[in-house]
This record gives structure tokens, sequence and C-alpha cells, in this order.
């Protein structure tokens, strides 16, 4: 039976995986519940109770909901098996736990259910994201406040937690203008070692390296880097992307190949391909196109559908989220989460999908990448508020004159299969060498 509509406070915590992208999907998730009225930042925490794994990543969210605290704890366990949680040691690594923290003016103690949440008073990695959103949020036990029982943390527990400052990632679709980005792109993004390492686990996963497919579709084709790359390796490619400059530089290099000039989702062509691959472009799309361009591909390939992209961890993890401001709500807000993405792809009617990673490290050179960054080689560049950028700009340039630049590069490789089944090769990443 539901009750009257209460405030609920739920903490997410993660550190397996795209640890940051199974908390935002779960937040996401947990709408089923009711109207989802604040989420804090992400937290990342030192381990609590067992030491020796991953640091974990925390967030708390505010809801507003009529279910009971048994439908509540359901809908919590519902959420945590979709997104793969398998039960494992006490305290130990997951790959996404949803706890119920609070629910305004209810207690409940039973075995397997304790409101407020029986630790919630020892661990900053809960009751700090909470502060964030609802420090008012009393324990009706004894009116204790949320900001109150922050404050009573001891300084230890207290400095075990970090927040990553906006990264909430609810920015919305943002829009690259390439007609403006084109001018300098070929110059400021060569393919790199790094990427040709990642071309090679494109093709391995698209099967070119056993003789199928015959045909590719590069959706998102740009100024043809790939394209020109697998098309050199023996492919019949097609380059579709919907800005009509990066495609005036890609039919100058190779005019004799197709290029098809169209936005997603509508310029997905008719005929069917063997496979497709889509790298670093999902992101230029909302989440009602994503649906739809995956819906559409599904039924014009023989093959799998190859996405390049990066997971939210990558982000909270790279050395510009400490750099420039906002880049993590930039970054949280265009590309999926590496979970959501996966659902997406499933609900597109994909049979099955798999995701392997390509990451290499290096050393790269200061002058060269301060080069690339003022010449805004990024698409993040070209959407975060200018004032940002300046900002970042200073930050790094200070940054680098007493630090060697270490590129992580991490990129994410998931693959769409629609036939159930198929073997599939592995993706082996070796080091690449510096550009």
């Amino acid at each position: 039976m539901s009750e009257a509509l209460r405030r609920v406070a739920l903490g997410f915590g993660a550190n397996l995986d795209d640890a940051p992208g199974a908390i935002h999907t779960a937040i996401e998730r947990m709408r089923v519940i009711g109207a989802l009225t604040g989420r804090s930042d992400l937290y990342r925490s030192r381990p609590w109770g067992v030491t020796g794994q991953p640091e974990f990543y925390n967030a708390a969210a505010l809801y507003e909901s009529a279910l009971t605290p048994r439908e509540l704890l359901a809908a919590c366990k519902r959420v945590e098996q979709e997104l793969g949680r398998v039960r494992s040691y006490h305290w130990g690594p997951r790959a996404i736990d949803v706890d119920i923290l609070a629910i305004e003016g209810v207690t409940v103690e039973e075995p397997e259910l304790h409101v407020p949440h029986a630790r919630l008073r020892e661990r900053a990695f809960a009751l700090v994201p909470l502060l964030e959103i609802a420090p008012s949020l009393n324990d009706p036990r004894d009116n204790a406040s949320v900001a109150a029982l922050a404050t009573a943390l001891p300084p230890g527990e207290r400095a075990s937690v970090t927040r990553l400052e906006r990264s909430r990632g609810m920015l919305g679709a943002l829009r690259t203008n390439y007609e403006e980005a084109a001018a300098d792109y070929d110059r400021l993004r060569p393919l790199t070692a790094d990427e040709v390492l990642l071309a090679e686990a494109v093709e391995a996963a698209c099967g070119v390296r056993t003789g199928w497919p015959a045909s590719l579709l590069d959706v998102g084709c740009g100024t043809g880097r790939y394209a020109l790359w697998f098309a050199a390796r023996g492919s019949a490619v097609t380059g579709l992307d919907g800005s009509p400059a990066m495609l005036a530089r890609a039919r100058a290099k190779a005019p004799e190949m197709h290029w098809l000039e169209g936005r997603l989702p509508a310029g997905i062509p008719k005929q069917h391909f063997g496979a497709a691959y889509s790298l670093f472009v999902i992101h230029h799309l909302s989440a009602g196109e994503r649906r739809e361009t995956f819906a559409r591909l599904r039924d014009v390939l023989d093959g799998p559908l190859v996405i390049a992209t990066f997971s939210h961890r990558y982000f909270c993890e790279h050395p510009f989220a400490g750099i420039f401001p906002g880049f993590l709500d930039v970054e949280l807000s265009r590309f999926p989460a590496l979970p959501a993405l996966r659902g997406e792809l499933l609900d597109a009617g994909f049979a099955r999908v798999t995701m392997q990673r390509v990451r290499t490290r290096k050393e790269q050179d200061g002058a060269r990448l301060l080069e690339r960054v003022e010449g805004k080689f990024l698409s993040t560049f070209h959407v975060m508020a200018p004032e940002d950028f300046a900002a970042g700009l200073d930050s790094l340039r200070a940054w680098l004159q007493d630090r060697r630049y270490v590129l992580d590069f991490d990129v994410s490789v998931v693959v769409a299969d629609p036939v159930p089944g198929r073997a599939e090769e592995t993706v082996e990443a070796e080091p690449a060498d510096a550009e």
C-alpha cells in the first residue's frame, strides 16, 4: 500500500568498471520511484571497511515518492540487478550499490531494512554528498539534521571524501559548430599511433580480418581520417557526416570514395552494410537521437555496430578534470555512460552488447599539447563556456611548467551484434608509439 508523498534520499556507490557512469545511470533509473528533485556531484572516497580494492565513487539523490519503504527497497534491488550488481563479500567491490539513506519522517527497524541507514552517521561517503543537496533533512529519531551529522564526523573520515566539482552531467545535448571547427581540424587531429591501434581493434571487432564484411559504414566520418585508413586496408567504406565543411575536406582527399551528407538519424542510408563503426561521434546526439540512430542501423546491418567512446570514469580521472573548470559537466553531459549505452543498444534490438578496452600510456610533449589545446583540437573546448576555457588554458600553462603530461589513452570499444552467438575476436591493446 502506498503512502503520502515524501522526500526519499538515496545513496549510490560503485568502484568497478565505469563506476561513475553506473552511478549516473542508476540515478536516472531510480526515477521509477518518483520525481528526481536533486542530485549531488560525484565524490571519490577511500574504500570503507575493506582496503586493497579500487577507490569508490559516490553520490546522493533526492526523490519524491509515495512508495512504502519495502517497495523502495525492492526498486533499489531491481536497479542494482539491471546494472550488473553481483553479491560479493561484505564491503567488497561492486558494480553498483543503491541504498536508502533516509525517508522523510520515517523510521524502520527490520532485519533487512533500516531507515535511516544503520551506518549513515559513520560514513562520510554517504553524508557528505547528502549534505550538498539536503542539509536540513532530519533523522526523525532525534531530529538531528544532515548538516549536524556531517559536522560531527571525525576529521579523518571527512577527509576521506573528495568532491568532483561540477560533475552532475546535466547540461543536455551540446552541439559543436563543425563548420567553424573544420578549418583547422586536419592539422590538430592527425591519426596518431594510439588511434591506429584503436582502428585495428575496431577492424577486428567488425570482422574485417576474417574476410567479413565486404562493406563498412563510417557513421560520422568527419574529414575521413578513419575512413581513409579502412579503405587503404581494402574495405569498401561509405562515409556519412552531417557537416558539409568536414565532408568537403574528406572529398578533397579521396574524391573516388563514397561520401554521404546527412545528419543522424535521418541520414542513415537504406542499403545494407556488413558492419558499421562510429568513432568518437555518439556524444553529438541526444538520447532520443541515439535511440533512433541505433534502431535504423540495426535494420541495415548484417554484422555488428562498433562504437568507440569514453567511459565516465575516464573523464573523472583525466588531468583536464582538475585543470579546466566545467570539464566534467561538459563531458559527462555529452557522453552516455557505458551502462546507459549498453541499455540503449539492447533496447534498439541488438542481440548482444560486449565491451572491450584499448589503452595506452605515454608521455606527451607539453608544447605540442598546448598548441593543440589552444587550437581547440577537442570538440569539448568548442562547447565549453569561454570563461572556463580561458581559465583552464591559463591553468594548463602553469601545470605544464612543473609536470610531465602522461596521456592515458583509454577508449571503450562497444560492440553491438544483431546476431546472437556470433564468435568474436578478442581485441588485445598493445602500447603505441608516441605521436
